[in-house]
């Protein structure tokens, strides 16, 4: 979706795959998967001249921190060869950092390794449809069109022509184990010989 937004930058990717790497934490930067946390103070504190008092509740908005621009140069710019991609607060900070970074970041890299292998630019059709939660940036369906001069051996004979609309929406199966967590769901590609799992 970003890539569309800034087609110079998918321009740049297709052109140096080896961009991957940095590309994956500017998408978990620039989307900042999960909206917030809340926390309550233990203590009184006093934070930036804002007085905190024991008891009282805070939100921490991941998507404020990702978009500083006293700490990220440009912040509301996707860049995917950014000088230091990782400085982000998606998967939190400190103690409170997520065990699954690595693994997330692992994902997408092998998601984007195979979807430049596999297919010739994708383009987002129409705005996608977003997940109903204040906790996680979730896509439910997001309609896609890849261009291609003829039809992959993943497509039926039928689809000849020289755009193929393709449906991304999670797999059923998935969201309803996890109904509460819109962005844990496989990929499901619908295409007119039937859904592709990636």
């Amino acid at each position: 979706m970003f890539l569309n937004q800034f087609p110079e930058e998918y321009a740049k990717l297709r052109a140096d795959p080896g961009l991957i790497p940095k590309m994956v934490p500017e998408i978990i930067r620039y989307q900042s998967p999960v909206v917030h946390m809340r926390r309550t103070a233990l203590c009184d504190a006093e934070l930036n001249g804002k007085r905190i008092h024991k008891g009282e509740k805070v939100a921490m908005w991941y998507i404020a921190g990702n978009r500083d621009p006293e700490e990220i140069e440009d912040p509301d710019r996707f860049i995917i060869d950014r000088a230091r991609p990782r400085q982000h607060l998606s998967f939190g900070f400190g103690i409170h950092r997520c065990v699954g970074n690595r693994l997330a970041e692992m994902q997408l890299t092998i998601l984007w390794e195979e979807i430049l292998k596999r297919f010739p630019p994708i383009e987002v059709v129409e705005k996608p449809k977003r997940a109903y939660s204040n906790l996680i940036h979730g896509i439910t369906e997001m309609i896609l069109n890849s261009k291609s001069s003829r039809p992959t051996a993943r497509r039926n004979a039928a689809a000849t022509s020289s755009s193929d609309s393709v449906r991304m929406v999670p797999s059923p199966t998935i969201e309803k184990r996890h109904q509460s967590h819109p962005l844990i769901a496989t990929t499901v590609l619908q295409v007119p010989s039937g859904p592709i799992k990636m």
